[in-house]
């Protein structure tokens, strides 16, 4: 195994992930509101790049953009919060990145 992997197994077993999951569904529907509270549809307001939300079949979406006109191509990027977990602000610097090194816009949607 990699150094990474071993890693990243190190933090899933110290998340407590495997342990949420088997807990009882009502611990578990209030373990998931309790991660929900603070995520949610935001749109930033620095100015590291530039953003607009739009409503897309009645889902809000985020599009990160480098320059204020839309580029041709656009990657759409998916959060990891396996349908339950909503996103949080920390996606914001691997888009703007993805946005500089690819010179794509990217979609963010906030999915249910």
């Amino acid at each position: 195994m990699s150094i990474f992997a071993s890693i990243l197994h190190m933090a899933y077993k110290l998340s407590g992930a495997k342990k949420a999951f088997a807990l009882p569904e009502d611990a578990l529907q209030k373990e998931i509101e309790k991660q929900n509270r603070h995520r949610g549809v935001f749109t930033p307001t620095d100015r590291k790049a530039y953003y607009e939300t739009i409503t897309v079949n009645g889902f809000p979406c985020l599009i990160v953009r480098e320059h204020p006109k839309p580029s041709k191509r656009a990657i759409l990027y998916f959060f990891g919060g396996g349908m339950v977990i909503g996103p949080d602000k920390g996606d914001l610097p691997v888009m703007r990145k993805l946005c500089r090194e690819t010179g794509c816009d990217v979609w963010f949607p906030f999915y249910p």
